[in-house]
């Protein structure tokens, strides 16, 4: 603050009393040319009125007084707004709607569980009857030896296995000489015996079997069936190799429909070109008036499969 001034005041300039000639004092404190001094109310409205114009107020001098502005709040750029503001002001605080699409967490999928009771590193998937045709790979009926099962489902890919009580009817449910559960294991389902018997020749496995799921269907289907009697091989014939993987299996379903007639016995079944065999299929050939040669020639096929084929 600056040091007040030093020396004897100046006093301010009065105006003259209302109603004195300009110039002219007055003649004592109290009087005026015209009357008894005025009441104080109307006093000094005349004064104010009698003043000089540099002494009365101006508009124009006047302060001009302005509303005080509204204190503002400053908030963080992140901060939400409170659970008591007005919705103005929340809306005021709301970010923008980005533009970018959201990223949404995708949901984890998750897989069925693979039911593998026996523990043969393969899943257990039993097959109603659905008309379907299946490749038998091997077959346990003992609960002590389930190892086989095992061996077979981890050398042929795409292998299932099913326990025959849970499954189609046409399967035995139970060894008859243990009581215990079968279990098969397979590859499959197919829709054709064709697709079926296409695929049998590729498993690598010389006792697989088809089976067809129906409920009255027999233990083992034939691709013999589904082919022309001049198409199949002459098995016995020279020049024929018995031992290769497709012989064995024409041999087995020959040896299939001897044994169903009564030429052989079931454990006979096995693709394996011998002399019992051989005596076995030259009965047939002598009861159904054909040569006895030994030899599966194409009129021998169509014997076989009129025996067994035929609806």
């Amino acid at each position: 603050m600056p040091p007040a001034p030093s020396g004897p005041r100046t006093p301010l300039p009065q105006p003259p009393p209302v109603g004195w000639p300009p110039g002219q004092p007055p003649t004592r404190p109290g009087t005026y040319p015209d009357g008894p001094a005025p009441r104080s109310r109307r006093g000094l409205f005349a004064a104010l009125a009698a003043a000089p114009p540099s002494w009365r107020w101006s508009s124009s001098a006047a302060p001009t007084i302005s509303a005080p502005e509204a204190p503002t709040t400053r908030r963080r750029p992140d901060a939400s707004p409170r659970a008591d503001s007005s919705p103005s002001e929340a809306a005021s605080t709301t970010a923008p709607p980005s533009s970018e699409p959201a990223s949404s967490t995708p949901t984890p999928t998750t897989e069925p569980e693979v039911r593998d009771p026996l523990r043969l590193g393969i899943g257990l998937q039993n097959q109603a009857c659905s008309g379907k045709y299946l490749i038998l790979l091997q077959i346990s009926g003992d609960a002590t030896n389930r190892g086989v099962l095992r061996k077979t489902a981890t050398a042929v890919s795409g292998a299932h296995y099913l326990e025959n009580a849970a499954s189609c009817r046409s399967f035995r449910a139970y060894d008859t000489r243990t009581s215990d559960s079968i279990y098969t294991v397979y590859q499959g389902p197919y829709p054709t015996l064709a697709a079926a018997c296409e695929q049998l020749h590729r498993t690598g496995v010389n006792w697989a079997r088809i089976k067809l799921l129906e409920g009255d269907a027999g233990e083992r289907e034939l691709c013999m069936c589904d082919a022309s009697a001049d198409e199949l091989p002459a098995i016995g014939a020279a020049g024929v190799d018995v031992e290769s993987e497709v012989a064995v299996r024409w041999i087995q379903e020959v040896q299939w429909v001897l044994m169903l007639k009564g030429y052989l016995d079931r454990h006979s079944v096995h693709g394996n070109y011998g002399s019992e065999f051989v005596d076995a299929l030259a009965a047939f050939q002598s009861d159904v008036g054909q040569s006895p040669s030994g030899v599966v020639e194409p009129r021998t096929w169509s014997t076989l499969q009129q025996t067994f084929c035929a609806p």
